[in-house]
């Protein structure tokens, strides 16, 4: 799903763990036609590269959650100062710098919490994993924070979540985000519409009760009467959309909130549509 099948036929390195020096040839043989760089070393620093590279990107994330914070208290934009680090040769330009509303899914969190759980047997304290596990956590709360002085409250009001999966390009829904601020704004009192053309409705009630929530795999039809829309996990045709249609067909305020700023480059003409983007860190 995704990438995942690019990332196998393409890979940039690939680790080999192997506590036995004369399998080397033999499994790298396995490989041999994927021309990438070989990494071997013993089984145990092997696994420890998958879980020091996952928290290692969950680090980079955060950092520019905090640079997002500070952005927006002084007038900058987030999405400028990332560019410019990925144009750093000592960063580059693949590197983890998306400012939005908290990474997605449970496989980095399940890499720092094993980590955290490693260290507190062996007695370390690791300040900074701790830390991205916190930030991770509280990053969510910048959506409603941002959208309630507003709105001015969220019961009532119709919102319209694009993007329920944990991440573009697969049907995943275990610790997605949006699900997890879908049911929040459902306790708060909003109707909601979840609108996902990768997603199955019969998984979508395996996380929020049927009748709770309203499915649409067209984007069009999903805005209807939508106050606001929440937009965490973006799909490519989003771009494409006709956004004075989009705006004909909510209701005001009409509010679109970019959790990742996918959309910063068609800021203004989602405003001049006559809808108002939020963004983060800008």
């Amino acid at each position: 799903m995704g990438e995942a099948v690019n990332s196998f036929m393409k890979p940039f390195r690939i680790v080999i763990g192997i506590n036995n020096p004369k399998r080397k040839t033999e499994i790298t043989n396995v490989f041999k036609k994927l021309k990438t760089n070989f990494l071997v070393m013993d089984v145990v620093s092997a696994e420890m590269v998958k879980h020091a590279t996952n928290a290692y990107l969950a680090t980079s994330l955060c950092f520019i959650y905090d640079i997002a914070d500070i952005c927006e208290e002084v007038g900058a934009d987030v999405t400028e100062v990332s560019r410019a680090l990925r144009a750093d040769e000592r960063i580059g330009v693949k590197a983890y710098l998306d400012a939005s509303a908290g990474f997605s899914g449970g496989h980095f969190e399940r890499e720092l919490q094993y980590l955290q759980k490693v260290a507190k047997s062996k007695k370390i304290n690791l300040p900074v994993i701790s830390s991205v596990i916190r930030k991770n956590t509280g990053r969510k709360r910048i959506v409603f924070k941002k959208i309630i002085p507003i709105l001015g409250t969220l019961k009532g009001k119709r919102v319209t979540f694009f993007g329920i999966t944990y991440k573009s390009g697969t049907p995943t829904l275990v610790s997605s985000l949006p699900i997890t601020l879908a049911k929040e704004a459902l306790l708060l009192g909003s109707t909601i519409n979840l609108c996902d053309p990768w997603v199955d409705k019969k998984d979508l009630t395996k996380e929020i009760a049927a009748g709770k929530f309203s499915y649409f795999a067209d984007p069009y039809e999903s805005v209807k009467g939508s106050h606001l829309i929440i937009c965490i996990t973006p799909w490519a045709e989003l771009k494409q959309l006709n956004y004075r249609k989009i705006a004909r067909l909510m209701a005001s305020p009409r509010i679109f909130f970019d959790a990742r700023n996918y959309f910063a480059d068609f800021k203004n003409s989602i405003q001049e549509a006559g809808i108002k983007y939020i963004g983060v860190g800008r």
